[in-house]
C-alpha cells in the first residue's frame, strides 16, 4: 500500500496578524487608569499571557506603588479549579521569592489572595468568612470567566459567586477573562437585572447597597473590552476518527516515545478508557474532581502544578482539567477532545502550550446523529422542568412541604439555596432554624453549620429571614444556547445530508474554512486506511510472528484488533480487491466464536491484504504464525 504523505494544516487568521503576542504588550500601562465600579473584559487565547500579566505586570505594580504604613491595595484572584488554584499559588511563590529572596514567600499574601469561586460559594452558608467583605479588595480577578455559564448545569451556585463579584464593584475594580468570554458576555447583562430582581434596590445579600452615584451610568456603560493578543501561527495536524471506541487502537498505534492528552465529556467513557489501556500496558491515569483520594490520581496534579507536565504516557480527563491549567511537556504530541460544547472543546485544547514551528496532532470523533439528537431531546425536557419551576420566594413554614414532593427530589440539580433580606419578619431565629434543619438536613447549607451557627447568621443578617429556591439564571441561559445548537446542527445535517457536517462546525471553530476542512476529512479517510494496515501489521509482528500460542491466546488477539481487521477489509471490498459476497461471508466469519480467527480465515485475510504472513496448526489447540519466506 502507497504511504500517504502527511499534510499539516497552519491556521492563521488575517484579523489578528497585527494584534501583539502578548496582552502585556496589548494592554501596556493603560491598567493604571483602571476605574472602580467598571466590568474590563479581556478575551484572548491560551498563551499569550492573560495570568501572567496579573501577576507580574498588576501585582508587582501595586506592591511598587505602596506607601509605607499603608493599607495595602490588594487583588482577589477567583479561579475555578482546584488545580488551576494550586498551579498560580505556586507561580505566586516563585514570584515572592525573586522579588525578596530573603523575606520567603508568605509577604507576598497581603497584596494577593487566590481563592476558587467554589470557595465564595461556601462563604454564603458558613457565616460569610473575611474575604466576602467589600472592604478586603481592591481588584477582582475573574479568570475562566465563562465558569459562570458553562458550569452552571451541574453547579448551580455559580450564580452566587458572580453576585459577590458584581455587589463588589463599588469598591473594586473587576477584570473577566477568559480564552472564551463570548457567551458570558451575551449573558452579563441578564445576570445583572436578574440579581437587582432578587434583591430590590440593589441590597445585597452582605447587606451592601450600592450607591446612586454609581447606578446613574446603566451597567451597559460600564462594560470595557480590553485590546487582545494572539498567537501569530497555529500549527495543527487534525485528524478526524469514526468513533470514541477506536482511541485505544489510535494510542496502541502511536509513537511509544509520545504522550497522549485526552478529553472526554463523560466520566464513565474516561474510566473505561482508562481500564482498556491499562490491561494493554499502557500507562493511563484519569482526572477527575475526586483526585485526592487516589494517590496515583494525586500525583498527577500535583505534578502538573508544580512542574507543568504528567508522567504518564497518557491523561485522561474530563472538566477538572478542561481550562486554566498549563502544560508545557514537548512530549505531548496528540490530542484527542471528545466535546460538542465550543467553550469546553476550544478550552481542553488550549491546555497543551504549543511552541513556535511545534506541531501538534490533533484527533477528533465524528459525530453522529443519534447522539446529538438525544442530547438534544434531553436539554429540552431539563428546560421544560426548569421553565415549569415558579420564580417565588418559598418561606419556612411550607418548605417542609417542597422537600418531600417528589418534584423537588428530581429538579433540585437546577436549584440553588442562598441567605437573602427582606419580605419576612422571623421573631424566633433558633425554632426557625431548627425547622430548615429538620427539613432539609444541614448538609444541604454546610457540612459544619449547626443550629446555633444559623440562628447567628439570620440574627446578625437581618431581623428578616427567607430561604430561597430560585432557578440560576445561567443554568437557564446555558440550556437554551446548548438546545439551539443542538438544534441548528442537526438541521443543518439533515438539510445537506453530509456525515461530516457535526464534525465540520467544530473544524470551523478551530479557524478552517471549508476547503481545509475537506481536506482534513479526505486525509482522514485516507490516514484511517494507512491505520488499519500498519495496526494489522504492527500487531501480527507483535504478539503472533514466530510464536507459539493457545485458542485462548488467539481469542484474545482477534478481540484485541477486531476493529482494524474489520476496516481493512471493508476498505478491500470497496476497492474490488474482494467481492461483496466474499466480504460479508469473511465478516460473518470474523471474531463470531469463543475461538477467534481459524488459520484458514487469517491467511486468507492476509491474501486480501498483500500481507506476507500465515497462521498454522501445530496441534488441536496450539497455533503458530510465519512469514510467507520462511
Amino acid at each position: 500500500m502507497d504511504k500517504v504523505e502527511d499534510v499539516s494544516i497552519i491556521q492563521t487568521d488575517a484579523n489578528t496578524m497585527n494584534k501583539p503576542r502578548w496582552i502585556s504588550e496589548a494592554i501596556g500601562d493603560s491598567y493604571k487608569e483602571w476605574k472602580k465600579g467598571y466590568f474590563y473584559f479581556l478575551e484572548a487565547p491560551t498563551g499569550t499571557g492573560k495570568t501572567s500579566f496579573v501577576l507580574k505586570n498588576l501585582l508587582e505594580w501595586i506592591i511598587k506603588e505602596q506607601n509605607p504604613g499603608s493599607f495595602p491595595y490588594h487583588i482577589t484572584y477567583l479561579v475555578n479549579r482546584k488545580i488551576l488554584k494550586q498551579q498560580i499559588d505556586e507561580e505566586l511563590r516563585d514570584i515572592a521569592v525573586s522579588i525578596a529572596p530573603m523575606s520567603g514567600h508568605e509577604w507576598i499574601n497581603q497584596y494577593i489572595t487566590v481563592l476558587s469561586y467554589q470557595t465564595i460559594e461556601d462563604g454564603y452558608f458558613n457565616g460569610c468568612p473575611w474575604w466576602l467583605n467589600p472592604q478586603t479588595t481592591n481588584y477582582i480577578i475573574a479568570d475562566e470567566a465563562h465558569y459562570f455559564l458553562n458550569d452552571a448545569m451541574f453547579n448551580t451556585n455559580t450564580q452566587l459567586s458572580f453576585n459577590w463579584i458584581y455587589e463588589q464593584c463599588e469598591h473594586s475594580v473587576i477584570l473577566f477573562m477568559s480564552a472564551t468570554l463570548e457567551d458570558f458576555k451575551k449573558s452579563f447583562v441578564d445576570a445583572v437585572m436578574n440579581y437587582h430582581g432578587i434583591n430590590p434596590y440593589g441590597v445585597s445579600l452582605n447587606g451592601v447597597k450600592h450607591s446612586a452615584e454609581l447606578h446613574t451610568v446603566p451597567v451597559e456603560k460600564r462594560i470595557i473590552d480590553l485590546p487582545s493578543a494572539d498567537r501569530d501561527i497555529k500549527k495543527l495536524k487534525v485528524r478526524c476518527f469514526d468513533d470514541v471506541e477506536d482511541i485505544p487502537a489510535l494510542i496502541k498505534l502511536g509513537k511509544a516515545s509520545e504522550k497522549w492528552l485526552v478529553f472526554i465529556d463523560n466520566s464513565s467513557v474516561c474510566e473505561k478508557l482508562q481500564k482498556t489501556l491499562v490491561d494493554s500496558n499502557i500507562s493511563a491515569v484519569f482526572l477527575d474532581a475526586e483526585y485526592k483520594r487516589y494517590p496515583d490520581k494525586y500525583e498527577a496534579v500535583s505534578s502538573i502544578a508544580k512542574e507543568n507536565m504528567f508522567k504518564n504516557t497518557v491523561l485522561i480527563a474530563t472538566s477538572v482539567l478542561d481550562n486554566g491549567v498549563t502544560l508545557i511537556d514537548k512530549r505531548i504530541k496528540n490530542i484527542i477532545l471528545v466535546a460538542d460544547d465550543r467553550i469546553t472543546f476550544l478550552q481542553m485544547l488550549g491546555r497543551k502550550r504549543v511552541e513556535d514551528n511545534e506541531e501538534l496532532q490533533l484527533f477528533l470523533p465524528i459525530p453522529k446523529l443519534k447522539d446529538y439528537s438525544g442530547r438534544l431531546n434531553a436539554y429540552k425536557q431539563d428546560l421544560e422542568r426548569v421553565f415549569d419551576i415558579p420564580d417565588t420566594m418559598i418561606y419556612g413554614k411550607n418548605l417542609a412541604d417542597l422537600v418531600k414532593s417528589d418534584r423537588f427530589t428530581y429538579d433540585r440539580k437546577f436549584l440553588f439555596p442562598f441567605f437573602a433580606r427582606l419580605v419576612m419578619r422571623i421573631e424566633d431565629a433558633e425554632s426557625i432554624s431548627k425547622e430548615i434543619i429538620n427539613c432539609i438536613g444541614p448538609s444541604e447549607l454546610h457540612d459544619d453549620c449547626l443550629v446555633n451557627q444559623i440562628a447567628q447568621i439570620i440574627q446578625s443578617r437581618a431581623p428578616q429571614f427567607e430561604l430561597c429556591y430560585l432557578v440560576n439564571c445561567f443554568t437557564r441561559a446555558k440550556l437554551i444556547n446548548d438546545i439551539k445548537f443542538y438544534d441548528a446542527e442537526i438541521e443543518k445535517f439533515k438539510a445537506t445530508k453530509d456525515e461530516y457536517s457535526f464534525v465540520k462546525t467544530k473544524l470551523e471553530w478551530l479557524g478552517f474554512d471549508s476547503l481545509q476542512s475537506e481536506q482534513i476529512i479526505l486525509e482522514s479517510k485516507a490516514s484511517e486506511i494507512e491505520g488499519f494496515h500498519d495496526g494489522v501489521q504492527k500487531s501480527i509482528k507483535t504478539d503472533l510472528l514466530d510464536k507459539t500460542f493457545s485458542t485462548e491466546e488467539k481469542k484474545q488477539y482477534s478481540d484485541e484488533y477486531e476493529k482494524v481487521y474489520r476496516g481493512l477489509l471493508k476498505f478491500c471490498m470497496l476497492e474490488d480487491r474482494v467481492s461483496k459476497t466474499e466480504y460479508k461471508q469473511l465478516d460473518a466469519k470474523l471474531f463470531k466464536n469463543d475461538r477467534g480467527m481459524s488459520p484458514e480465515t487469517f491467511n486468507r485475510l492476509m491474501e486480501i491484504f498483500e500481507l506476507p504472513y500465515y497462521m498454522e496448526r501445530e496441534s488441536l489447540s496450539l497455533f503458530t504464525c510465519k512469514h510467507i519466506d520462511q
